[in-house]
């Protein structure tokens, strides 16, 4: 794996936590600068919007902003971070590597209750389903209620490898491992409900997008699927160019899917190629709202294409480092070696021309 792609593996992998979210279309000149700024310490992961907070995680700490202004609200130190934090409306909830699942309040920071599994490794972000926080260590999900007080089930993936990732929706969760297999299981009991497995039994891209009763993946057989979430019958599967495909993105009527060296846009309903962009050094992809908006390590810019055709939108040329993104309904968040910038975005209803 060349250089380029196992940057793009590892941020594929990474962005589990990062939403969709309602986004205005951008004016075709770059924007001002950013509306706030604020420095970081130590290299950050797991970006987020929630509830109109900018969420971020250090080695060993969970930092939460607020959105407008990028005050710090609070800070709360761990002794190592697991997965990226899963936020909702009640609790921010961490993994760690112990073990442990805590969940803090999202307004203070301050602890609200914690419970130790067995397990001891994770790299995913807790879900949420009506029936309890589900969270993956290593070949087991684990169920917890949502006081964390008592567990309520747990599901052993151990014949069928490591889990790679988790996603929620309404009552159901959908898993996937490593030898290419997606499953379904009731959020509530723990029954598995379909299980697919891709032809090739390659890894898939651990971040899951569900959405309209469609679970998305991508997988390094180098193909992009779309399942039903109800009965786990394949409704289309596309080639990409050679190598794997990473995680995909929703908005409006299509997926978009990081892919070694390019960025490929495909039908949401079909699976049929529209476009593909090509990069140089892809850290990190987002989609909301039709756009497209990805990070150049080689370049220093970020970039924002019309999700419909493929076209240049606009560009930030002055962040060097960028590598995380993150966007709210107004702004976009970029995390650089050192900082965090927020930038308005400018519709273009607002700048065109009578």
């Amino acid at each position: 794996m060349s250089t380029s792609s196992a940057r793009m593996f590892a941020r594929g992998f990474l962005v589990s936590a990062t939403l969709a979210l309602s986004l205005p279309a951008c004016d075709s000149s770059p924007p001002a600068g950013p509306t706030w700024t604020v420095s970081t310490t130590g290299e950050r992961s797991c970006p987020q919007y929630a509830n109109n907070t900018v969420i971020d995680a250090g080695t060993a700490d969970v930092t939460l902003r607020d959105a407008t202004t990028g005050k710090t609200k609070w800070t709360y130190k761990v002794d190592s971070i697991g997965g990226c934090p899963g936020a909702t409306k009640e609790a921010v909830y961490i993994a760690d590597n112990e073990g442990k699942i805590t969940a803090l309040d999202p307004l203070t920071g301050k602890k609200k209750a914690s419970f130790k599994t067995f397990g001891n490794y994770t790299r995913r972000a807790p879900v949420a389903t009506p029936s309890g926080i589900h969270t993956e260590y290593t070949e087991n999900l684990f169920t917890l209620d949502k006081s964390l007080k008592r567990e309520l089930w747990e599901h052993e993936e151990k014949s069928d490898l490591w889990i790679d990732g988790i996603a929620a929706s309404g009552t159901t969760v959908v898993l996937v491992t490593r030898n290419g297999k997606a499953k379904a299981l009731a959020g509530k009991s723990g029954r598995v409900l379909w299980t697919y497995t891709t032809p090739s039994h390659g890894r898939i891209a651990a971040d899951i997008k569900i959405a309209d009763g469609v679970v998305y993946f991508g997988s390094h057989d180098g193909s992009v699927y779309a399942l039903n979430l109800a009965t786990g019958k394949k409704i289309w599967a596309t080639k990409l160019d050679q190598g794997p495909a990473f995680a995909p993105h929703l908005t409006g009527n299509m997926v978009i899917t990081p892919h070694t060296d390019h960025i490929h846009a495909l039908d949401k309903k079909t699976g049929k190629k529209k476009w593909k962009h090509p990069t140089l050094d892809n850290r990190m992809t987002v989609a909301t709202a039709g756009q497209a908006i990805y990070t150049d390590n080689e370049t220093g810019e970020v970039t924002s294409l019309d999700a419909a055709t493929g076209e240049i939108i606009t560009a930030l040329s002055s962040v060097p480092g960028g590598s995380l993104l993150a966007t709210s309904p107004t702004h976009l968040y970029v995390w650089t070696d050192t900082e965090l910038r927020a930038y308005k975005l400018i519709t273009r209803a607002a700048n065109r021309t009578p």
